[in-house]
């Protein structure tokens, strides 16, 4: 008998833990003073913003939800294993 999770609690707790980093990564750039905080926050309320400036944007706060995973993640390889 196998001691695994059923499959849809392991997704249902993929898509919370997903939610939560998402949330935090930003939260992160605002407490952190980002410039980029309002870019994100205009992209996600459908405001046009500058290409260039979105991609920081983008890019900031892809290395802020990295750092998240990595705080959960139990060796550094698992940072490595998670999708992107």
């Amino acid at each position: 008998m196998s001691s695994a999770p059923p499959q849809r609690e392991t997704e249902a707790f993929g898509q919370v833990r997903a939610l939560h980093l998402t949330e935090r990564a930003p939260q992160r750039m605002r407490d952190e003073g980002s410039p980029y905080d309002d870019v994100v926050e205009g992209r996600l309320s459908g405001q046009p913003q500058n290409p260039d400036t979105l991609w920081n944007a983008r890019k900031k706060l892809a290395a802020h939800i990295r750092r998240e995973v990595a705080c959960i993640c139990a060796a550094p390889v698992e940072v490595e294993e998670e999708p992107r």
